[in-house]
């Protein structure tokens, strides 16, 4: 990781620092391209931040600006969730930001963005939503027999998928692959 950061410094593999100023309630991450979710998730040739990566990174940046551990008995539920414009990482790094804005109801707002080059330029926002907080419930149960038996078209091996991805440009490297 650059600027210092280690693995074990970061807060969250996806989400690195605490930079939050009087303007804004912020953490920034810079990727590389070598972190795992990324090298293994290329689409079209490109090293492509996952929509996952995005989740995560409102989750935890949501759990740490409200002062919550992650440990803790708090669910986010994220809601109202854009992807605007993929994260690409080429052979420079990429800074990335999350900032927090609390609204009055209790919902925070997001905005995932990065800001260009030029001094002047608009930021680019890649992501945006809502997280939600609250108690954490008993989590819904659901039957492994009755959601087999409503599958009733033939599945195919995870390895005609893998194929069939690679087929439309998406590359799915072994840390992005169920067996």
């Amino acid at each position: 990781m650059p600027d210092g950061i280690s693995p074990a410094s970061s807060i969250h593999p996806p989400l690195h620092r605490n930079t939050s100023d009087f303007t804004e309630q912020r953490f920034t991450s810079t990727f590389t391209g070598g972190e795992f979710f990324l090298a293994d998730h290329v689409v079209k040739g490109r090293r492509v931040l996952p929509g996952v990566a995005y989740l995560e990174m409102a989750r935890i940046a949501a759990l740490k600006a409200a002062g919550v551990s992650d440990r803790e008995d708090t669910s986010v539920r994220l809601k109202n969730i854009v992807w605007t414009q993929p994260i690409a990482v080429g052979e420079q790094a990429v800074q990335v930001h999350i900032g927090l804005i609390p609204e009055e109801n209790g919902e925070i707002v997001y905005d995932i963005y990065s800001k260009p080059e030029e001094a002047d330029g608009e930021p680019v926002v890649h992501s945006q939503g809502t997280a939600v907080l609250r108690p954490a419930g008993e989590a819904a149960k659901l039957n492994i027999q009755d959601l087999r038996a409503s599958c009733v078209e033939p599945c195919s091996s995870a390895v005609q998928y893998y194929e069939a991805f690679r087929a439309m440009g998406l590359d799915y490297g072994p840390a992005h692959r169920g067996s």
